[in-house]
């Protein structure tokens, strides 16, 4: 099952025309950032369309999730540099997890981790394929 999945990489990347062919990407600064910084759940995902300029300012963004049975939850994205600095949402008294996280224009790919286990948004329509048969949710900034 391994060496499956490891042909299964490679193929992605050899296919993976929006990372170029060794899944580099820029990060919000335009610095490269190689592959071997991109977590398992992220590689694969197209690089986000944002750009910081003088008249793109963040805009204050909710994320929520109703999870009652949760004891904590996660968010990761695109904008947190995925599981190097993840959010740590809050819960409401209705058992609804929140997030307030400003964010520039533009679309974004998250996903949540709850209680360890990577985690769809439920609430969201719109996903973008993984090499490793899970998808990230995206969030478009006007």
């Amino acid at each position: 099952e391994l060496g499956l999945m490891n042909q299964q990489i490679i193929a992605t990347r050899a296919n993976a025309s929006h990372f170029g062919p060794d899944l580099t990407r820029r990060d919000r600064g335009g610095r490269i950032k190689k592959n071997a910084n991109i977590p398992h759940e992220t590689a694969g995902s197209p690089p986000h369309d944002v750009t910081e300029s003088p008249g793109n300012r963040s805009k204050e963004t909710l994320f929520y999730l109703d999870d009652r049975e949760a004891t904590e939850v996660m968010l990761l994205g695109d904008f947190t540099d995925w599981e190097r600095r993840p959010i740590r949402m809050t819960r409401d008294d209705n058992g609804v997890w929140l997030a307030k996280v400003p964010l520039l224009t533009g679309a974004h790919y998250y996903r949540f981790i709850v209680d360890g286990q990577w985690r769809d948004d439920p609430g969201c329509n719109e996903r973008v394929a993984t090499p490793f048969g899970s998808s990230n949710a995206v969030r478009h900034v006007a």
